[in-house]
């Protein structure tokens, strides 16, 4: 049997059951965490999860680093997520550019996962 749009309205209708499908299974319900700008938030609007790649003993050894800031941004939001944070706070990004010949392209992105009160 095939469907056809009747001046739209099925396609609105399938819409809305996708959206309320979406909702049912807690996909439109969860948020992903985002990154809150300097002086967005009081701080005693959130508490610190924890300071994202610079709290393990490991960053001492070795840190994440990304080709591109944008990719590095992602992989910090992604790990905020993980531990159940709301959000970043503090994010700073350094560029490790052009500092000699044969290095590569270099960003290196951390911040404080928090969770909002």
């Amino acid at each position: 049997m095939k469907l056809r749009p009747v001046n739209g309205l099925f396609t609105i209708a399938l819409c809305a059951l996708s959206i309320s499908a979406a909702c049912a299974q807690g996909g439109a319900a969860s948020t992903q965490p985002r990154i809150f700008l300097p002086g967005e938030l009081t701080l005693g609007r959130y508490t610190v999860v924890q300071r994202l790649w610079v709290e393990p003993w490991r960053s001492a050894v070795s840190i994440p680093t990304h080709e591109d800031r944008g990719a590095a941004i992602t992989e910090l939001l992604a790990e905020a997520g993980n531990l159940g944070a709301d959000g970043i706070v503090n994010l700073i990004c350094l560029d490790d550019r052009g500092t000699s010949p044969s290095s590569k392209n270099s960003f290196f992105c951390y911040g404080n996962a928090v969770k909002l009160k």
